[in-house]
C-alpha cells in the first residue's frame, strides 16, 4: 500500500513521465544487485547486499567513525591482485572492515601465507565466519583464514610482509589510529607492506604517514555490479627488508 501511495504523490508532484523514470531507475538498481550476487550463486555463501552500521549491528564506541558495509567487486579485487609482482607466499594479507567475508574468500585464491580480517561488528563477524566455513566445505584446499572481532584500532598487524585492504571501511580518528598503528610496526620493523586503498577517502592521510610512496593508481575495468565506479589508489613502503 506504502508503494501505491508513493506513486500517486509522484505523480500528482511530478507528472506521469516519473513512471518511465523510475521504471529505469529500479531496472538498473534489480540488475545491480543480481549482478552483485553472482559471487554468492556461483560459491552458495552470503556476502552480497548494503548494511548500515547502525546500533543493532554495531556496539563499539567507534561505530559512528564506521562506513556501510558494502562488498567488494570480484572483477575489481581480481584486476588489484593482478598487480601484486611479489612472491605471495611471504605475504600476510589483512582486510580492515572484512564485513560478511567476501575479500577473505577471494584472497583465499592466492598463495598468501596467511589472510586476516578485522570486523568490529559482532553481526557481521559472525556472518564472515558462517561463510568462511561453508566456503571451505566446497574447497578442499581453502587456507587457513582468521576472522577477528576486534575494532581496527586495537589491532596489532603481524611481523610478516603484508598487503593491507581498504574498503572506505572508517573515517576520522579510526583511521587514523590505525595508519599511526601502521607506522609503527614499520619503524619496529621495516618490512614490505602494500597498501591497497578501494575508494581511497583518506588518500592523503596515508601519503602522510612518511613512510609510503604512491604508485600510480590502478585503472579498474567497468563493473555494473557497483553503484558507482570506485578508483583505486595503490601505496607501498619506501624501503624494503629483503
Amino acid at each position: 500500500m506504502n508503494f501505491f501511495v508513493t506513486m500517486v504523490r509522484k505523480i500528482r508532484d511530478e507528472g506521469f513521465l516519473i513512471i518511465p523514470r523510475l521504471f529505469c531507475k529500479n531496472l538498473v538498481y534489480a540488475v545491480r544487485n543480481w549482478r552483485d550476487a553472482e559471487f554468492d550463486r556461483r560459491h552458495g555463501v552470503c556476502t552480497s547486499g548494503f548494511l548500515e552500521l547502525n546500533k543493532a549491528l554495531v556496539s563499539s564506541k567507534n561505530r559512528d567513525f564506521g562506513v556501510r558495509y558494502q562488498p567488494t567487486s570480484a572483477r575489481h579485487f581480481e584486476c588489484m591482485m593482478s598487480r601484486l609482482d611479489v612472491d605471495l607466499r611471504d605475504y600476510t594479507f589483512v582486510d580492515f572492515g572484512c564485513g560478511k567475508g567476501r575479500v577473505l574468500l577471494m584472497a583465499a585464491h592466492y598463495p598468501f601465507a596467511g589472510i586476516i580480517g578485522v570486523e568490529f561488528s559482532r553481526v557481521l563477524y559472525q556472518q564472515a565466519l558462517d561463510n568462511v566455513a561453508h566456503y571451505g566445505l566446497g574447497h578442499p584446499e581453502f587456507p587457513h583464514v582468521q576472522v577477528k572481532w576486534t575494532d581496527a584500532a586495537e589491532f596489532s598487524l603481524p611481523d610478516t610482509p603484508l598487503v593491507l585492504y581498504f574498503f572506505d571501511p572508517f573515517r576520522g580518528q579510526v583511521m587514523a589510529q590505525v595508519l599511526d598503528n601502521i607506522r609503527a610496526s614499520f619503524v619496529r620493523l621495516p618490512r614490505p607492506i602494500h597498501l591497497i586503498y578501494y575508494a581511497p577517502v583518506h588518500a592523503q592521510m596515508v601519503e602522510a604517514l612518511g613512510i609510503f610512496r604512491r604508485l600510480s593508481d590502478l585503472p579498474l575495468p567497468f563493473d555494473p555490479a557497483v553503484p558507482r565506479q570506485y578508483e583505486c589508489a595503490w601505496f607501498e613502503t619506501l624501503a624494503r627488508s629483503s
